[in-house]
């Protein structure tokens, strides 16, 4: 395959490497092996090609502190000499932080400038309030609209702005069908899944791609799938990368696989085909859990202190249960909500989340069965939305706990004037009723918005 001299590549799990004269800048890096205490593994073989092209960029972006985006046995495994790792400006600086850690040089990227990274490839970084963050790359006057798997929050009238400034432009995105992440169960046990969208996934994409005004879509962030006994339920519930083709009919618009070879100086589009990862999903103890393994006293004691640290749970919530090695370990809380979590987790990754500060990836890794006990609308996962997930993302990776800490955290976001949970969608509505006694005032339009 002729090398690209201006172009793009896609590989992996949410790895998007571009090119001007040689490889300049690799996203996400995830070249082998599991991450997320072994429970994700990626679809496809990152082939040794796009593997040596990582190796040889002089940037990296790394859009979020999440094990499947932060892989760090890859960037372990990189060399650090001459390379940059771009990050988005994440409030609390955990990102940064931890790629510091690993002895990569970082550069927080300001929201909204654009940034040159060599002659014709050029960046511009866009965070939103749950440290999630889109990525525009200009490539020799095309642009690529890399969104990962942050949800439209607000951020929807920027792009649509910055993209009809392009004749061509290319959406990569995990959009669509939502992965089973949270393994919540009934009372018998069995995984409570949220139903599909309505319809063929390929009418979302068009409606999608319509609303931005872009000219391709490529599947992206959403190329990996349960490699743990205990999280391989999930498996049969994930849709292959050509449902995103399911009744696409747009003639000035394309749909393409997930990963390609695009050089713009040829015009030539190649479809790559690595190799599928068959590796059968392995059991527990490879990864170091025991589910029989009991808490220790100061392991429970730990446990308190970290869920009554994220105070909006103290107040949501009347008792988080964990169930660990067969022993129940409660503890109280004051929500007086009637509602409550159970949560069955083996020892040896629960306790390793707490102390990574990693509850939010720990429970989407699909292994720990979380029951909603007492009076929640559903059993599925979309429960823990607005009042658990997001104030576990804020608390972990925005290090904002604190009612006074998530107040500052948001007006922050808010003032950066880029994106509006106000315009946001049903999603959106729903984070701004639980994030505004925190700020208040009324999180309404924010500066930007026109």
């Amino acid at each position: 395959m002729r090398p690209i001299g201006l172009g793009f590549q896609t590989a992996g799990h949410a790895t998007l490497i571009c090119y001007d004269g040689g490889p300049v800048l690799a996203t996400d890096p995830w070249l082998a092996g599991s991450s997320a205490w072994g429970s994700w593994q990626l679809t496809h073989d990152v082939p040794h090609e796009q593997r040596d092209a990582v190796e040889a960029c002089p940037f990296l972006w790394i859009s979020q502190d999440r094990s499947d985006h932060l892989h760090v046995p890859t960037l372990e495994g990189l060399s650090k000499r001459g390379r940059t790792a771009l990050v988005p400006d994440h409030r609390g600086g955990r990102l940064a932080a931890r790629l510091e850690r690993l002895g990569l040089a970082t550069r927080v990227l300001r929201d909204g400038e654009w940034v040159d990274l060599s002659d014709r490839i050029r960046v511009m970084s866009i965070g939103d309030v749950l440290l999630q963050a889109v990525l525009l790359v200009e490539i020799g006057g095309r642009l690529i609209v890399n969104t990962n798997e942050a949800g439209d929050r607000g951020v929807r009238a920027l792009l649509q702005r910055t993209i009809c400034n392009y004749e061509i432009s290319y959406l990569l995105s995990g959009s669509g069908h939502e992965v089973p992440c949270v393994l919540t169960v009934d009372d018998d046990d069995r995984p409570c899944v949220a139903p599909p969208p309505p319809g063929p996934l390929g009418v979302g994409i068009e409606t999608l791609m319509g609303l931005l005004g872009v000219t391709y879509f490529v599947p992206l962030s959403r190329m990996r799938r349960h490699a743990r006994e205990d999280s391989a339920w999930a498996n049969p519930h994930m849709l292959s990368a050509l449902a995103h083709h399911d009744r696409f009919w747009l003639e000035d618009k394309e749909v393409l696989p997930p990963f390609v070879h695009w050089d713009f100086e040829s015009g030539g589009i190649t479809v790559l085909d690595p190799a599928e990862n068959l590796d059968p999903p392995q059991p527990a103890v490879v990864h170091g859990d025991d589910w029989s393994e009991g808490l220790s006293p100061e392991e429970s004691a730990l446990l308190d202190g970290y869920i009554r640290g994220v105070t909006h749970l103290v107040g949501s919530l009347d008792e988080v249960t964990f169930v660990v090695g067969g022993e129940a370990h409660h503890i109280p809380l004051s929500g007086g909500t009637g509602r409550g979590l159970r949560v069955e987790a083996p020892r040896a990754s629960l306790m390793d989340a707490i102390r990574e500060e990693k509850l939010d990836e720990f429970l989407r890794a699909g292994f720990a069965k979380v029951r909603l006990v007492g009076a929640w609308e559903t059993r599925d996962p979309s429960a823990l939305f607005p009042d658990v997930m997001p104030f576990l993302a804020l608390a972990e990776a925005g290090v904002a706990k604190t009612p006074e800490e998530i107040g500052a955290h948001v007006a922050d976001y808010q003032a950066r004037g880029l994106t509006s949970l106000a315009a946001a969608g049903v999603e959106g509505q729903r984070l701004v009723r639980v994030l505004e006694p925190y700020t208040g005032a009324a999180i309404g339009q924010e500066r930007g918005q026109r």
